[in-house]
């Protein structure tokens, strides 16, 4: 069966929160339960995990039914807003929702592995869901005129991402915000149209935190990972230009927005490999020797 599909004839989606240790919770369910929510979609259950209470999130949003695993919701939601911080163990939170046929929304990263990526991208598409994850900072403005610079930039053309990114991070060390270095990379190169991210060659540990060098086709970027009490922003440095990099102030909303009309219009995980890509080559930054 196609679970994916058998949701556009269905009176709403029945969403539910997933992982309550981080502030996107109570955001998304600001969105979801205010005026600006999408049409026939309703959050039904609020699944708290590592030993979190949900009791009073469910009470604050008037949400009866919670768990403290996903066990529970199988068979019973569409749709599933995955909120838990740490990357590591996001396969495992994923894999039962969607080997049940309920599509899944990551919070970055989507995985820290490539292996778990790929399990999570099978599932996903063997039954017709949608899986997604991204960055917010893909969406920023600082991006466009780093692709106009990368398309005349003589080959082959170099650049720097900066921002911060914890090592000793507990929800995945540098894994956590490293992701979007990785990511902000990836959308440059899909919007240039300059070839590929292909892999990691150099990762130097220094005292402004970790840099790593990402090769491309016809291109490579520095990715310079600060700790946070360095630096609070990120930029893009090209030449003798810098731009800050800002995510759209509701980028969460709209990721959302866009996955539950994917959801709702059995549209499927968009590009698998996409979803891949920016894990693989986050691996080889955390693995690098």
């Amino acid at each position: 069966m196609d679970f994916g599909k058998r949701l556009t004839s269905g009176p709403e989606t029945r969403i539910a929160i997933v992982g309550t240790d981080s502030s996107r919770p109570s955001r998304l369910l600001d969105f979801l339960t205010g005026p600006e929510a999408p049409r026939r979609c309703r959050v039904t259950h609020i699944v708290a995990l590592d030993g979190d209470d949900p009791a009073p999130l469910a009470k604050r949003y008037a949400i009866a039914a919670t768990g403290r695993d996903v066990s529970g919701i199988l068979g019973s939601v569409d749709a599933a807003l995955l909120c838990a911080r740490d990357g590591r163990a996001h396969a495992a939170q994923a894999l039962p929702l969607l080997e049940a046929g309920i599509s899944v929304w990551v919070d970055k990263p989507l995985a820290t592995r490539e292996d778990d990526a790929r399990a999570m991208v099978r599932a996903a598409t063997a039954r017709g869901l949608v899986l997604t994850c991204r960055s917010g900072f893909r969406a920023a403005d600082a991006i466009s005129p780093t692709v106009r610079w990368l398309r005349e930039a003589a080959d082959p053309a170099a650049f720097e991402i900066a921002g911060p990114a914890e090592r000793e991070s507990p929800y995945g060390g540098l894994a956590h915000y490293g992701i979007h270095h990785v990511e902000i990379f990836c959308e440059v190169a899909r919007r240039a149209g300059r070839g590929h991210p292909r892999a990691v060659t150099d990762v130097v540990p220094d005292e402004d935190g970790v840099r790593a060098t990402v090769l491309g086709d016809d291109m490579a970027v520095e990715l310079a990972f600060h700790p946070p009490t360095r630096c609070t922003g990120f930029t893009i440095t090209a030449g003798d230009h810098r731009w800050p990099v800002e995510a759209p102030a509701r980028y969460l909303e709209d990721q959302v927005r866009d996955f539950l009309a994917d959801v709702r219009h059995g549209r499927g995980t968009q590009d698998p490999e996409a979803l891949v890509t920016p894990v693989r080559l986050l691996e080889q930054v955390l693995e690098f020797r």
